[in-house]
């Protein structure tokens, strides 16, 4: 009987003395990538990812897994009540009642402000100032919604009559007058079809008023008229506009010209 010989090999990665090399390097601890792949395959991964509202990750659904943090940015937009406010606007309108806005035009300037708080948000302000050889309130500024439930525009428009002159810069004086608010945006839109020739104030006195106030957009809306260059002046210098107009146009261009500035 031949003697049997013990041979041992030596495992040059992790210097042990094996009999058979070839099993031993399956299972060698220093092997390269068999330590990492036996704590990889050390835990059983049972099921799909689970995620929670907490941000972990389990992999087998169980909080002895291994756990991944997940950070989630979230930008929130903070807008105090102040600011809130200041988005709301007022809106002045200014209706000429001179004895020539008699008839048609006077009908479409009622049925312009009618139209026209339709189109405002129920937290703007309205305003209606007639004039003629005086200018008057017939609405302070309120809350669009408050005129509203309270059904008051029709009573108003209804006692509002056509007679006399035209005096346009007090209307405006007035209106400006009325504003306590220098930051909160204010719409002036005046509808007239002719020309100053009752104001006790002058188109100068209306230029350095409104100087005080940034936050004013003056518009004037002329009937049938002739370019006026006072007109032009004023509202190019207050970011306004200055338009020539039909009578037929005037619900249509009141909205537009609510809607240009309102949304500027």
């Amino acid at each position: 009987m031949k003697p049997v010989h013990n041979t041992l090999i030596r495992c040059y990665d992790c210097n042990e003395m094996v009999k058979e090399i070839l099993p031993h390097k399956r299972v060698c601890p220093k092997r390269a990538g068999v330590a990492s792949s036996l704590v990889t395959t050390s835990l059983p991964v049972v099921g799909a990812v689970v995620f929670d509202p907490s941000g972990i990750t389990h992999i087998d659904g169980s909080s002895a897994a291994t756990t991944t943090t997940t950070t989630t940015t979230t930008t929130v937009t903070v807008v105090d009540k102040q600011h809130e406010e200041q988005q709301y606007q007022d809106v002045y309108y200014l209706i000429d009642v001179s004895s020539s806005m008699s008839g048609p035009r006077l009908r479409q300037a009622k049925e312009a402000a009618s139209d026209l708080i339709s189109h405002m948000n129920p937290k703007d302000r309205m305003a209606i100032i007639t004039f003629d050889e005086s200018a008057y309130f017939k609405l302070k500024p309120r809350p669009v919604e408050e005129i509203q439930r309270n059904g008051e525009l029709p009573g108003i428009l209804d006692r509002i009559f056509a007679k006399g002159s035209t005096a346009i810069w007090d209307s405006i004086c007035l209106a400006v007058s009325q504003v306590r608010d220098k930051s909160k945006r204010t719409q002036i839109i005046v509808l007239t079809d002719g020309e100053d020739n009752a104001s006790k104030y002058t188109h100068k006195n209306c230029l350095d008023m409104l100087e005080n106030f940034p936050a004013i957009s003056l518009n004037i809306l002329h009937i049938n008229g002739k370019s006026n260059p006072q007109y032009q002046e004023i509202c190019d210098k207050f970011k306004g506009v200055y338009k020539i107009i039909s009578e037929m146009e005037i619900v249509k261009e009141i909205q537009i010209i609510y809607k240009i500035q309102y949304f500027k």
